[in-house]
């Protein structure tokens, strides 16, 4: 029987997995939008071949309840995050609205699924597979 503290553990891996597909179409889109009208297609294309592809791929592991998973994603979320922040703090005024919007977003939702990764119980969900299947839904 699960209890209101599993549920609520339950909720927060399913929102983090839910945020971490929502970074990879926001990235795929990104990605398209700089291909084709930014000033380094290079860089874009990049993204779309090898960046998509490793988070989708991550995500979908996650999905599937591996701790690896976790850790790498947490990891790379938690770089990311600061990484934006970074960015966004030096080259403030000098971003479009678009590229203001794309950091700022991608850098709430990197920051948002390190945090809930990395939560405690979220941690300890993970680090038991029997018990996952059964709760999630």
């Amino acid at each position: 029987m699960n209890t209101p503290a599993t549920d609520a553990t339950v909720d927060r891996v399913n929102l983090a997995v839910r945020l971490a597909w929502a970074t990879v179409v926001l990235s795929f889109i990104a990605g398209i939008y700089a291909w084709s009208v930014g000033p380094d297609p290079d860089h874009a294309l990049a993204q779309l071949i090898f960046g998509v592809p490793l988070g989708w791929f991550l995500a979908r592991m996650l999905e599937k309840g591996h701790n690896w998973a976790r850790l790498v994603w947490g990891v790379l979320s938690g770089a990311s995050g600061l990484f934006g922040l970074l960015v966004f703090a030096v080259g403030f005024g000098r971003f479009g609205i678009a590229d203001t919007l794309s950091i700022l977003t991608q850098t709430g939702l990197s920051l948002a699924i390190a945090v809930l990764l990395f939560r405690r119980d979220v941690r300890e969900w993970f680090k038991h597979p029997e018990a996952q299947q059964a709760q999630r839904v």
